[in-house]
């Protein structure tokens, strides 16, 4: 009998350690992870707000294109990242999982030229190394804040890997508004 309380605290640790544990997994179920098709063959357009994959003529708010590159009388396809009418920052101090507002300075900080990203831009995303003649993403830590004009709402965004034409990211929408 005197066993029950050890046993009855155990028990409530496991139990509260439980409940813990599913709030965490909701709390980041609303974050999207995206796959593309193979973008060397496709350009690819995505819709945030459903979060789904679109063609050109529907409405969306990233797409990866393949761009003409000129490079020695030569002309290549590169992909890009093409945010549309939309406004983007980058954020190198910031982590993904902790941004949970826009930053006070995102309207000092969205890009005014929108090929800053594109391939040659000083802020590109999909780059390629032609000393090892492979494409990745430039620094994958980087966070980006995207502003939907349209809908007034602000996306967090966050390019992970590129592979074999296949770009891995992932998104969320952030519930704060700046002011």
């Amino acid at each position: 009998m005197r066993k029950m309380p050890t046993l009855i605290l155990i028990l409530l640790f496991f139990i509260g350690c439980e409940d813990n544990r599913d709030i965490a997994i909701r709390s980041n179920s609303n974050i999207n992870e995206v796959v593309t098709s193979d973008i060397r063959y496709y350009d690819f357009y995505y819709n945030l707000m459903s979060d789904t994959t679109v063609d050109s003529s529907s409405t969306w708010h990233l797409s990866i294109q393949r761009i003409g590159v000129p490079y020695n009388n030569t002309t290549y396809t590169m992909p890009c990242v093409i945010t549309g009418s939309n406004y983007l920052a980058e954020y190198t101090d910031i982590v993904f999982d902790s941004l949970d507002a826009v930053p006070e300075t995102f309207m000092e900080d969205y890009y005014t030229d929108p090929t800053l990203i594109q391939y040659g831009g000083s802020n590109v995303i999909i780059d390629y190394d032609m000393t090892i003649h492979k494409m990745s993403i430039k620094n994958p830590e980087r966070v980006f804040v995207l502003h939907n004009l349209t809908n007034q709402v602000f996306y967090k965004l966050q390019f992970i890997e590129y592979n074999s034409g296949v770009v891995y990211f992932k998104y969320q929408l952030l519930e704060t508004l700046i002011g």
